[in-house]
C-alpha cells in the first residue's frame, strides 16, 4: 500500500470523528467570539443590539436578543450534528 493510499484509506477516516468534534466546538466558539466582538466594538449585529437594549433599559428586547442567540446556536449545532451523522455514518460511538 502506498503512503498516499494509506493516508486516504486509513488515517483520514480514523481521524474524521475528532475533526468533526473540533468543527462543532469551533463553531460554538466562533459564535461566542463574534457576539462579544460586536458587543465591544461593533456598530451593528446581535451583540450590539443586545448592549444597546441593555443601556436603553428595554429588557424585553434584550431578552429577545438572548433568545435569538440561543436559537441560532442550537440550530447551528443541529446542522453540524446532521453533517456529522452523514459524514460518519459508519462510526459508532461508545455508549450510544
Amino acid at each position: 500500500m502506498t503512503p498516499t493510499r494509506a493516508l486516504l484509506r486509513v488515517v483520514v477516516p480514523a481521524s474524521m470523528p475528532y475533526i468533526m468534534v473540533g468543527l462543532r466546538t469551533s463553531l460554538a466558539l466562533a459564535l461566542i467570539v463574534t457576539v462579544v466582538a460586536e458587543m465591544i466594538a461593533g456598530s451593528e449585529g446581535i451583540g450590539f443590539h443586545l448592549m444597546t437594549m441593555q443601556y436603553a433599559m428595554r429588557p424585553g428586547e434584550m431578552y429577545f436578543a438572548i433568545l435569538l442567540l440561543a436559537m441560532l446556536g442550537y440550530l447551528l449545532n443541529l446542522c453540524m450534528v446532521r453533517v456529522e451523522r452523514r459524514v460518519l455514518h459508519w462510526y459508532q460511538r461508545a455508549g450510544t
